[in-house]
């Protein structure tokens, strides 16, 4: 007929198919409420309709007396083609009517809650606490509604899982006052109902939410009593699987807390806790590859490279077979190439940059011209240091190829590093080009994380102002100014540093003219 697979589908969920007039009052009355658009005047199980199909008898096109009048026998193949197609477009019309996001069943719960209608197959905040627990676009709109809606006192566990979604969301928008509120609340959710072996768990994860913004606050002291709080509430729980988990996540938190603080003695003691808990547990998850990776830091920071080089190893053979930690393995062996690299180490650098690069090469294609753009710099920048100065600019090349490639603002750092080296190659026609490059991908991809370090026409005003050539240097501040005010409006901060260079610019600017009539 010429019909689209969506014209077809259209159909199927919107218009009832007709039926043959000849059918059966009995016919018509049981294929009419399996073709019913709502759910709610269908059948509600397969087992009711079969209970409800009449008999073969009985559903034949007019019955006997029909067929009598018409003297045409019933064919049983058409009957059986018909109960096929009513049966695949019940099939159809009930996967086509599910809800289409998991906030969608849970409007649905929340409404009949507002109404006090009792919701069918749950009488607790079970549904909506396994809402919350999953990973989609719906969970914030449905967390801020369970705030409001649901204030029954059945409904703490399900309060208490908005509210641990809803922290960190508020946290990441720099909300830190509301975060700290929300975090607040949950606490006092799960302290005040009853106790459990479940309710540890909830009260352990209620205090260890409030640690990223204690920290980001730099409120260590309050951040490690909560953490010492939720390993309380982890170790009363009696199931192993469960208790273990939660510890090892904590105990790796508190060795970063302490690592934080430069308290290094008690941030390894606290590592090694969570790495031991995890081979007890025989456990294959990423948690000691992490572990390794921030003790090589810390070992780096207490200059003792050897011993970095040690949990370095570790960390390879725990990458093994892990995609996550595969997929963050070229960073960290980069990041090791150049802890080596301001030591001295250019052997061990080199080496490292090989093994990084070869990691790079794992990563899907789409994901991994950012970090082998950075180790074209780094490798350059050590070859530099080597005075091996035309290899050094053919990986810078290489570098720049890399970043040109990638579509994103996601390499704006490491094209203003790049910039950097040929600034100081002498090669500012090079470097305003990469500056150039910088900025068609700000203004192709705005991202409101970007920093001031990220301005490019910032860069270059610095560069003729380094060279007194203020003409210029204006021209560019005053462009900088209009860039971050079109893409970071809200950055007050840095707009004020930009405008000040512009005003103090604009003054040496002035001063120069004057000096020379």
């Amino acid at each position: 007929s010429g019909s689209s697979d969506y014209d077809i589908m259209y159909k199927q969920v919107s218009e009832v198919p007709s039926l043959p007039q000849t059918l059966s009052l009995k016919g018509r009355s049981f294929f009419d409420k399996c073709l019913q658009k709502d759910p709610a005047l269908r059948y509600s199980s397969a087992r009711e309709m079969l209970e409800a199909m009449p008999s073969g008898a009985d559903m034949q096109m007019g019955g006997p007396a029909s067929q009598a009048r018409s003297g045409k026998p019933i064919n049983p193949l058409l009957i059986g083609t018909i109960v096929l197609i009513v049966l695949a477009v019940v099939a159809a019309l009930i996967v086509l009517q599910k809800p289409r996001t998991n906030a969608s069943a849970a409007d649905k719960f929340l409404l009949v809650e507002e109404e006090k209608r009792p919701f069918p197959g749950s009488t607790s905040s079970t549904f909506l606490v396994q809402q919350l627990e999953r990973e989609n676009a719906d969970v914030i709109p449905l967390a801020k509604k369970v705030l409001a809606k649901c204030t029954g006192k059945d409904y703490w566990r399900a309060r208490i899982a908005a509210g641990r979604k809803l922290g960190p969301y508020y946290y990441a928008q720099g909300k830190y006052e509301l975060a700290t509120k929300t975090f607040r609340n949950v606490l006092a959710e799960a302290e005040a109902n009853p106790r459990g072996d479940l309710d540890g768990i909830l009260r352990g994860n209620a205090h260890f939410a409030m640690v990223d913004v204690l920290c980001s606050a730099g409120r260590y002291v309050e951040a490690r009593k909560h953490l010492s709080k939720a390993e309380s509430y982890f170790l009363m729980t009696q199931i192993p699987y469960q208790r273990n988990t939660n510890l090892i996540n904590l105990y790796k938190t508190i060795g970063r807390i302490y690592m934080g603080e430069k308290n290094y003695d008690e941030a390894i003691k606290y590592y090694q806790k969570s790495i031991d808990l995890n081979k007890e547990r025989g456990s294959h998850e990423d948690h000691p590859g992490d572990c390794y990776f921030d003790l090589a830091q810390l070992m780096f920071l207490k200059k003792q490279p050897q011993k970095a080089l040690q949990y370095l190893n570790s960390l390879r053979e725990a990458s093994e077979g892990s995609k996550y930690l595969q997929g963050h393995l070229p960073y960290r062996l980069l990041f090791a190439a150049k802890e080596f690299g301001k030591i001295g180490d250019y052997n061990r650098e080199q080496e490292f940059l090989k093994e990084a690069k070869i990691a790079a090469a794992k990563i899907p294609v789409f994901n991994n011209e950012p970090i082998q753009a950075q180790i074209y710099l780094e490798q350059g920048r050590c070859l530099m240091k080597l005075e091996q100065k035309e290899k050094a600019i053919e990986a810078f090349q290489n570098s720049l190829q890399a970043l040109r490639r990638e579509k994103t603002a996601v390499v704006v750092d490491t094209l203003i590093s790049l910039a950097g080296e040929y600034i100081a190659l002498g090669d500012q026609r090079t470097a305003f080009e990469i500056y150039d490059v910088a900025l068609e991908k700000i203004q192709s991809f705005h991202d409101t994380s970007m920093n001031a370090t990220q301005n490019p026409l910032f860069h270059k005003a610095v560069y003729y102002w380094g060279r007194r050539d203020f003409g210029k240097a204006q021209k560019y501040f005053d462009e900088a100014v209009v860039l971050w005010e079109k893409i970071r409006p809200e950055d007050t901060v840095n707009l004020v540093t930009f405008k000040r260079y512009q005003k103090l610019n604009r003054e040496k600017m002035r001063k120069a003219s004057n000096l020379n009539p």
